[in-house]
């Protein structure tokens, strides 16, 4: 049977299954984005996946988006990063910004452990970096929060649009606790910054993710 014209209609507004997550960009997968950082000059990263993360507190929702982008330098290791869009509370009606954007790459991996998962819980609120047996870095909960989020993660990635997914309801999920820390430091131009450090745990099977960056001017990425 055809699609009914009530049906075309509605298809063609929701438009493709990018645009039915929050997608403040509005790119799609495959599409290359660069970004004016000493670290990353030269690179077109591609849009691998998009990652919706909404949790609800108090009975409201919040919701942010992570890019999953990737470059393929000639000669080089691949290079993976997220760039993270979290809605601003109180836009700035001057500059029309919107959403403030950090730049993260993952720091580590691993398997779940009680003594990890007991670190992050600590009523410390804080997380400690040790390279070598020294400690590098000290972070604190965001906002002195004590405990976990708990987000729903949806997945758009390049399977489900090659399947004709059509609905939100039908894309992948990933149900997610997680925990943000932040600390104050200094750029290599002796500039202060805020930089992030967020400790992701599957809550299928334990595994723990950590990602850390800082925020980056919107100014130097660009969407081609």
């Amino acid at each position: 049977m055809g699609k009914t014209l009530f049906e075309m209609l509605c298809d063609r507004f929701k438009g493709p299954i990018e645009h039915q997550v929050a997608n403040p960009l509005k790119m799609k997968l495959g599409q290359s984005m660069t970004i004016k950082d000493i670290d990353y000059k030269g690179l077109v990263f591609y849009l691998k996946r998009i990652l919706e993360y909404k949790r609800t507190i108090n009975g409201e929702d919040f919701v942010f988006t992570d890019y999953e982008l990737q470059a393929r330098p000639f000669g080089a290791d691949e290079v993976n990063l997220r760039l993270r869009l979290n809605p601003i509370a109180d836009p700035d009606a001057v500059s029309g910004l919107t959403h403030n954007a950090v730049l993260l790459k993952m720091y580590d991996e691993l398997a779940y452990t009680e003594d990890f998962h007991k670190i992050v819980n600590d009523t410390t609120k804080q997380f400690q970096v040790f390279e070598n047996g020294v400690m590098t870095e000290q972070y604190w909960r965001v906002n002195d929060v004590q405990e976990s989020y708990k987000t729903t993660v949806t997945v758009v990635d390049s399977a489900s649009v090659d399947k004709g997914v059509k609905k939100v309801d039908e894309l992948p999920k990933n149900y997610l606790e997680f925990w943000d820390y932040h600390r104050e430091t200094v750029d290599e131009a002796n500039q202060k910054l805020i930089q992030y450090l967020f400790v992701e745990m599957d809550q299928s099977n334990g595994w723990f993710q950590i990602w850390r960056g800082a925020e980056i001017d919107t100014q130097l990425v660009s969407v081609l």
